[in-house]
């Protein structure tokens, strides 16, 4: 969230943005929440609900306004130095940067460009203070998984072992492993209503590492909802928070680019896993699972994936954990490559991969165990309406809770939008042509779907 939105209030006060979109049940803000013309919607403390967050939705309210406190603007940021060298073309800071003797530099949401880097290097600043946003969300969770020290900290390390690889030294392995116990012994599956709470706020220097903490994450939640322990967990944990570390050694010009990648650039791209297998085996004393964590991660199930073209079992159940978390981490982040898919809808695009990029298996456990930990509710409930592959519409009218994603549905609308005069009912179990491609959430096609049906 950036707090630098202004609307028409009578001293024109700088406020906060909420995006509706990012409300999950279980959260609570920290201060009242408004619309556009000043009507409070959240108070301060209250419980985000599920209730809630679908009323917001049916009122077409995509956003919410909040006045930072004075004391909580002091803490949302911290001063960091940022070495000039580390500045490329085209990335913007989300704080104001100055000199070390307190000269302003650079503006916050500037884009730098060649021209400034040529300016502070022709002025030989080769470091500035960077007033930087803090992880301290504006909301936070009823019970959030992960403090905000021990996220604080793994960032801190994220900036360690980039430092490590550009300096080639080896990598903090101590540093590492305990990071990775410290989130192991946070992240807990005994709590009946925690919902895992990623990192949001990716800045450009910073996405490689919030990115590599949230698959982390969300890898060690899974380990453990498979029964993982001690060892297993840690080796997975490892493997995740490393499996990036190859992207250090790519140009940032690529990594940062908007729109599609070029044949040559994707060819670049794709050589991270190679540069940090090679980084992770020279320093000998990770192991053979991380190294081929590293090293596998892009590989898919059919084996079209990359860099070996491995395929099947010879993908370790490490890195199919890996694999998953990393997608489902990156397809609900929005990048320079893509924007970011709803949190529901990217468990479907999980299920829409089984077979070909992930193991059946892998796939079918992330799908039933993780979203009560990830979306904060069950993904497919009975009566909600979803869009099949085939573009029909369907209602579903009863789910076994081990095969989620297969209920058995009913049929309103065919695939050229043609209402059903004889709707059809449909086992997703039995009839494997169909499956469910998206949740139908707008508020407005649901009230019209709910006609229909008692035509």
């Amino acid at each position: 969230m950036d707090p630098n939105i202004k609307i028409g209030t009578d001293n024109d006060e700088i406020l906060g943005i909420i995006h509706t979109e990012t409300l999950l049940p279980g959260m609570i803000l920290e201060a009242d929440a408004y619309t556009a013309d000043h009507v409070k919607k959240i108070g301060k403390e209250q419980l985000i609900t599920e209730d809630l967050i679908n009323s917001l939705k049916s009122e077409k309210i995509e956003v919410l306004y909040y006045t930072p406190h004075e004391d909580e603007s002091q803490e949302s940021f911290k001063l960091i130095e940022i070495e000039t060298k580390d500045l490329y073309p085209g990335i913007s800071l989300k704080g104001d940067a100055f000199t070390l003797d307190g000269r302003k530099i650079v503006g916050r949401d500037d884009i730098i460009t060649t021209d400034m880097i040529k300016s502070l290097e022709e002025l030989k600043i080769s470091k500035f203070i960077y007033k930087k946003p803090s992880y301290t969300d504006f909301y936070r969770l009823d019970k959030a998984i992960v403090s905000n020290e021990l996220v604080e900290k793994s960032v801190t390390l994220g900036k360690e072992i980039e430092d490590c690889v550009q300096k080639k030294v080896p990598l903090p392995k101590k540093d590492i492993e305990n990071i990775i116990e410290q989130l192991i012994g946070e992240i807990s599956v005994s709590e009946a209503y925690t919902i895992l709470n990623l990192l949001k706020l990716k800045d450009f220097d910073d996405y490689t590492y919030t990115h590599s903490i949230n698959v982390a994450m969300i890898s060690i939640l899974f380990g453990k909802e498979l029964m993982y322990s001690g060892e297993k967990l840690k080796t997975v944990g490892m493997g995740a928070i490393l499996h990036d570390i190859g992207k250090i050694l790519l140009p940032k010009e690529i990594l940062s680019k908007k729109g599609d990648l070029d044949p040559d650039e994707w060819e670049i791209v794709k050589k991270h896993p190679q540069l940090g297998y090679e980084i992770i085996k020279k320093q000998k004393d990770f192991g053979l699972e991380i190294e081929n964590a590293v090293l596998n991660h892009h590989e898919n199930y059919d084996g079209c994936g990359y860099p070996l073209h491995i395929s099947g079992n010879q993908i370790s159940e490490y890195t199919n954990v890996i694999m998953i978390s990393d997608t489902f981490d990156a397809i609900t982040s929005e990048t320079p490559y893509h924007k970011s898919f709803p949190i529901s809808n990217s468990f479907l695009a999980i299920q829409n991969l089984s077979g070909s990029k992930f193991n059946p298996r892998f796939a079918a456990e992330f799908i039933n165990l993780m979203p009560q930990r990830l979306y904060g509710r069950p993904l497919i409930t009975q009566n909600s309406y979803v869009m099949l592959n085939t573009k029909e519409v369907a209602q579903v009218i009863r789910v076994d809770p081990a095969q989620s994603l297969r209920p058995v549905i009913i049929i309103y609308i065919n695939g050229k939008m043609e209402m059903l005069k004889y709707p059809i009912q449909v086992d997703l179990q039995i009839d494997k042509t169909r499956y469910i491609e998206k949740l139908i959430e707008d508020q407005q096609l649901l009230q019209t779907l709910e006609i229909i049906k008692k035509k």
